[in-house]
This record gives structure tokens, C-alpha cells and sequence, in this order.
């Protein structure tokens, strides 16, 4: 697509920076949607939707011209989701569940814009990265609670912060956990005309 503007309905440090690191140009549009009015309980289900909503919610405001970037992640462990935590205790009680166990991040994208039709035209796609805690002690959890990291963060830490030092293992795309699933995003990105990495 010629002249494209891209849009990230985003105001994640870590999707912004990810979508620098490939070199792209474009805004930063936040997107407020009531994520609560979802009553969704799969997951990937759930991350389509939502991915999909914030992305809309931008996409309307822009013209044929714009490409609109939506993204949601979640973290769940068995049937439970883990959104980002209400207060200290909320944090301590995610992260000691976490403790030692495996659990699932999925992150979902949508791509909106407008066709020759000028009919909206969406690409979606969805990325899921299992993630292995090793176990914690009561006084690692106390301390990383104590800092500010875990109160934005799905699932109460950041791979890419100190809660780091809580995983052991992953199984699947790591910038995923981050918030962004490259290939998915680069593959969307490239099937609207994008022309990234060369």
C-alpha cells in the first residue's frame, strides 16, 4: 500500500519499541475500549476480540490512507486469566500461582483498513508462547511487588524487566510475552503492502 500511515492503537512501551526495531514509521494512537463488557472465556477467542476492538475504535477516525494497528495480551494458567493486578496482594497472589508452573501468554493483532471498496478489511492472526516460572520465594515476590513493575503487566511481571529472573523456560516466540508477536506482525504487515526489513 502506497503512502501508507500506520497507526498503533497502543500506548505500550514495548510494542512501540518492537515496532521500531523494524524500522517503521508511524503514531501512536491509544485506544480505551471497556475490555470488561467482553464476556469471553477462550482465550484466543478473547484476544481477536479485543485486539480487534482497539483497533476499530482508532481505525474510524482515519482515513483511507491509514493502516491501524490493534494488540491484546493476556496471560492464563489452566482456565484462569491473569489480567494486570488491582494492588500489591492482587501481584503477590499471581505470581506465587505462577510459581514453579507453566503457563500460556497469547497475544492477538489486528490489522485494520480500507479496500478498494472502501469496505474495511482486517487481517487477524494470534501467538501463543508457554512460559515456565521457576519456584519463588516469598521474599522475591515481596521485593519485585515493592517496585513498580508488575502493576501494568498482565499477569503481574515483565519478561523484559526483572521478572525476567523468574523464567526458566519458554516454548515459543519470545517478543510474543513482550506484547507483540513479530512474525505474525511482520507477515499482517507485509499482506497490506508494508514493505519491511528490505
Amino acid at each position: 500500500m502506497e503512502n501508507y500511515k500506520l497507526v498503533l492503537a497502543s500506548q505500550s512501551p514495548r510494542r512501540i519499541e518492537l515496532l521500531k526495531m523494524l524500522g517503521l514509521e508511524f503514531e501512536v494512537t491509544p485506544a480505551h475500549i471497556d475490555e470488561s463488557k467482553f464476556k469471553i472465556v477462550d482465550p484466543n477467542e478473547l484476544v481477536l476480540r479485543l485486539s480487534y476492538e482497539k483497533a476499530f475504535c482508532n481505525w474510524t477516525n482515519y482515513n483511507n490512507q491509514h493502516i491501524v494497528l490493534g494488540a491484546d495480551t493476556i496471560v492464563y494458567i489452566n482456565d484462569e486469566i491473569l489480567g494486570k493486578p488491582e494492588d500489591k496482594t492482587d501481584a503477590m497472589a499471581m505470581l506465587n500461582k505462577l510459581s514453579n508452573r507453566w503457563h500460556k501468554v497469547v497475544t492477538g493483532i489486528a490489522l485494520l483498513s480500507t479496500d478498494e471498496h472502501a469496505e474495511i478489511s482486517a487481517i487477524q492472526a494470534y501467538e501463543e508462547t508457554e512460559v515456565h516460572f521457576r519456584k519463588l520465594d516469598l521474599s522475591e515476590i515481596e521485593y519485585y511487588t515493592n517496585t513498580i513493575e508488575p502493576y501494568d503487566k498482565a499477569g503481574s511481571y515483565a519478561l523484559q524487566g526483572l521478572g525476567g529472573c523468574f523464567i526458566d523456560k519458554i516454548n515459543g516466540c519470545y517478543a510474543n510475552v513482550i506484547g507483540l508477536p513479530l512474525v505474525k506482525t511482520v507477515n499482517a504487515l507485509r499482506q497490506k503492502g508494508i514493505k519491511i526489513l528490505g
